[in-house]
């Protein structure tokens, strides 16, 4: 069984800092062999990365936590709109029923009423496609 080389190398902790400092691996391969003369594939270290860091190395617990945090609030804020969104949508059919039912006679309420409710539609899905990308 092949040991790992980064995990039996001298340097391992420099590597592993350079990794934690997101250093991409083929440039911590370069760096190993220019600065020590010392062959780690770049592939060697992602293997290294994979297999014998622990995720609270890579990313400690309270930033894991505080991206699940923003996670919560952003798919909250996506379920808020996502309701005002139906609700307007509802609004905008039950205000073109209406016009249907009454004819011509109240028109520039009906535009006026659909205008507004449109210019919310508006202004929540820029807000939507904000959040969720």
């Amino acid at each position: 069984m092949r040991s790992c080389k980064t995990c039996t190398s001298t340097h391992k902790e420099e590597i592993e800092a350079k990794i934690l400092d997101g250093f991409p691996c083929e440039e911590i391969s370069r760096w190993i062999l220019e600065e020590y003369n010392e062959k780690i594939s770049g592939q060697a270290i992602r293997n290294h990365l994979k297999y014998h860091m622990l995720p609270g190395d890579i990313l400690p617990s309270n930033i894991i936590l505080e991206k699940i945090n923003q996670l919560d609030d952003k798919i909250n804020g996506i379920r808020e709109l996502s309701k005002l969104i139906n609700l307007n949508k509802r609004r905008l059919a039950d205000l073109m029923a209406h016009e249907l039912r009454l004819g011509c006679g109240k028109r520039p309420v009906f535009l006026s009423e659909t205008r507004r409710v449109m210019k919310e539609l508006r202004e929540q899905l820029s807000l939507y496609f904000k959040i969720v990308y």
